[in-house]
C-alpha cells in the first residue's frame, strides 16, 4: 500500500511538472526566412540592394537590413545598411565600395529566435574615373555655369564629358546634361533653359569606352527671379513672430470640442504680439502640460517655456528648439500599441490652401539640427520595431474637387528628417497606414530630400526641393492602394503641415528648426 501510494504521489508530481512547463508560455525560437534581392543602380562607389521577409518564424522583426563584404558569406557585424522593419520587400543603399570590385550581398533580418541571413548576391562596381563637379557661377535667371575636372582617369579612355542637372538630388544623363567632348581634361559647361527663382541641383559626368558611367558630387543653385514669375508664400509667420496656440494633451477633445480655434488652453508669445497666432502647437499623449507655463530667458539669448517633459524656446535667429525628454513620460519601455508623446508645430492654410497642379513650382525648404538624442533604454528592451525618436514633416493633400468621385480622399503627405533607426538615409519611399487618423502616409526616400548627409552629426542641414514632381509620383503609389485612383494633380490642394517629435520610445531628444517655407511658383509668360 505504502509503494502504491508513493507511486501515485510520484505520478502527480509529474503531471504538475508538465503542466507547469506548458503554462510557462516560452516563446518561439524560430528565425525568420529572408531573401536577397538583385543588386542594381551599380556604380563606381554605390548601388542598391535589399531583402524580402518570406517567413518572421513567428515572431517580429526587430532589425533587417543588407550586409557586404568582398568575401562570401558576409555578416552584420562588417559593413551593412539597417532597413525599417516589416514583412514587405525593401531596398537598402551600399555605399562606400571601392570602384572594380567584386561584393557579396545577403539580406539579414532579426527577431527574437535569432538572426536569419538570405542568399549571396555578387556583383562588381563599375571601374571609372574619379572626378568632381564645380560651383556653378555667372548665373542668370535662366542659365549658368558649371563644369568638373577629372581627378583620377586610371588610364581609362573617356568618350563624353559634361554636366547634368534637374530640380531633384544627384541628376543623372537621363536628365538636361551637356556635352564636353572626351578626354580627361578639366572642361567648363554651359547650363541653358532653366526656370528663374528656381534651385538646381548639378553634377558633372564621364562615360567610358566601355560605357560605364562616372558622377562628381552634387552641387546646389538658385537662379535669379523675374518679374514674369510669381511666389506665393503658402507658411505664414515663418519667423515665429505671433507665437503658439498651444493645443490640450488630448486630441480626442479637439475632435469634439470643435477645433483648435475653441479649444487651445493657451498662447506661448515669447513676449511679442501672440494676440492673432497662425502656428498651433500640439503637445498629445504628454504627461505634462505646458499652458501658463512662465517664460524664462535661455541660452545665446533665447527665450524657452519649459516643464520637465518638455521644451519649446525661440533664439534671436529665428530658429525653434523642440525637446522632448520621454524618460520622464515613460515608467517602462513604451509597449506595442501603446500612445507616445508628440510636440508638433502646425498651421492649416484655410482659403490659402494652394492648388497642386496650378502651380508651375512648389518650393519647399527648411533647415534643421539635431541637438541631442539620448537612447535611455537598454539594449534587452530597446525594439527598433516600436522604439524611436523621429521628426517627420508632412502636408495634408486632399482632393478639393467636388466633381471627383474621390472627392474629400487626403493622405499624409511626408518629408522625413531625422529618425533615431537611420543614421544612414534611406533611398526607398514608405507607405503606411496611420491608426490614429484612419490616413494613408506617403513617405518621400530621406535621401532625395536631404541628399548623402548624416541627420545624427548634429550639423545645421538645408534642404530646397520643388515637391510638385514627388506629390505626383505620391498620387502613382496611392492608386495602387486603392486612393486617388481617379484624382489628378489638379484635384489636389495641400490643406496644413506639421513637423516635429514623435517619441513612441524611451529617448530625451531635441532638435531644432528655421526657414520653413513653401513657395507656390507661377511662371505668367
Amino acid at each position: 500500500m505504502k509503494s502504491g501510494i508513493m507511486n501515485i504521489l510520484k505520478l502527480l508530481v509529474l503531471i504538475m511538472v508538465l503542466l507547469s512547463c506548458k503554462n510557462e508560455n516560452i516563446p518561439a525560437t524560430v528565425v525568420a526566412t529572408v531573401e536577397t534581392l538583385s543588386i542594381t543602380s551599380i556604380t563606381g562607389s554605390t548601388a542598391l540592394g535589399g531583402g524580402e521577409i518570406i517567413s518572421d518564424g513567428g515572431n517580429s522583426i526587430s532589425t533587417r537590413g543588407i550586409c557586404w563584404d568582398t568575401i562570401m558569406d558576409p555578416t552584420d557585424g562588417g559593413a551593412k545598411s539597417v532597413d525599417s522593419s516589416g514583412l514587405d520587400k525593401y531596398t537598402s543603399e551600399l555605399s562606400g565600395l571601392a570602384g572594380g570590385t567584386t561584393y557579396y550581398v545577403r539580406a539579414f533580418a532579426i527577431n527574437n529566435g535569432g538572426i536569419a541571413y538570405g542568399n549571396n548576391e555578387v556583383f562588381t562596381t563599375l571601374f571609372v574615373p574619379l572626378l568632381t563637379t564645380n560651383n556653378a557661377t555667372e548665373i542668370t535667371n535662366t542659365s549658368a555655369t558649371s563644369g568638373g575636372v577629372i581627378t583620377e582617369s586610371y588610364g581609362i579612355q573617356i568618350i563624353a564629358k559634361g554636366v547634368c542637372w534637374s530640380q531633384n538630388f544627384n541628376p543623372s544623363i537621363e536628365d538636361s546634361k551637356t556635352s564636353d567632348g572626351p578626354g580627361d581634361s578639366p572642361f567648363s559647361s554651359l547650363i541653358t533653359g532653366l526656370l528663374p527663382g528656381t534651385a538646381y541641383h548639378v553634377r558633372s559626368y564621364v562615360i567610358t569606352s566601355e560605357g560605364n558611367t562616372g558622377y562628381g558630387g552634387d552641387k546646389v543653385f538658385i537662379t535669379q527671379s523675374s518679374d514674369s514669375v510669381v511666389y506665393t508664400e503658402v507658411i505664414r509667420d515663418i519667423q515665429f513672430e505671433k507665437g503658439f496656440a498651444l493645443t490640450p494633451l488630448d486630441p480626442a477633445i479637439v475632435q469634439q470640442g470643435g477645433g483648435f480655434e475653441k479649444t487651445f488652453l493657451d498662447t506661448l508669445d515669447f513676449g511679442k504680439d501672440g494676440s492673432h497666432p497662425v502656428w498651433i502647437l500640439a503637445q498629445w499623449n504628454s504627461k505634462y502640460d505646458l499652458a501658463h507655463t512662465t517664460p524664462i530667458n535661455g541660452i545665446n539669448g533665447s527665450i524657452e517655456y519649459a516643464n520637465e517633459g518638455k521644451k519649446i524656446a525661440l533664439f534671436p535667429d529665428h530658429s525653434l528648439w523642440l525637446e522632448v525628454d520621454a524618460s520622464k513620460e515613460y515608467e517602462s519601455p513604451r509597449l506595442n500599441g501603446q500612445s507616445w508623446p508628440h510636440l508638433l508645430i502646425s498651421q492649416n492654410f484655410h482659403d490659402e490652401s494652394p492648388n497642386v497642379g496650378e502651380a508651375d513650382h512648389l518650393d519647399f525648404s527648411m533647415e534643421i539640427k539635431l541637438e541631442k538624442c539620448e537612447n535611455k533604454m537598454t539594449a534587452r528592451t530597446y525594439n527598433p520595431s516600436i522604439h524611436t525618436a523621429q521628426s517627420p514633416f508632412y502636408f495634408m493633400l486632399v482632393n478639393n474637387n467636388k466633381n471627383s468621385v474621390d472627392y474629400h480622399q487626403r493622405i499624409w503627405f511626408g518629408l522625413p528628417s531625422f529618425d533615431f533607426r537611420y543614421p544612414i538615409l534611406r533611398y526607398n519611399e514608405v507607405v503606411l497606414w496611420d491608426i490614429g487618423t484612419s490616413t494613408f502616409i506617403y513617405g518621400v526616400p530621406e535621401n532625395t530630400i536631404w541628399g548623402n548627409v548624416s541627420l545624427h552629426d548634429e550639423n545645421w542641414h538645408k534642404t530646397r526641393i520643388d515637391i510638385k514632381p514627388l506629390i505626383k509620383r505620391a498620387l502613382e503609389a496611392m492608386k495602387e492602394h486603392d486612393v486617388f485612383k481617379n484624382t489628378t494633380l489638379d484635384d489636389i490642394i495641400i490643406t496644413s503641415m506639421n513637423f516635429g517629435w514623435e517619441v513612441p520610445g524611451t529617448f530625451d531628444a531635441a532638435i531644432r528648426v528655421k526657414g520653413i517655407r513653401l513657395k507656390s511658383v507661377k511662371i505668367t509668360q
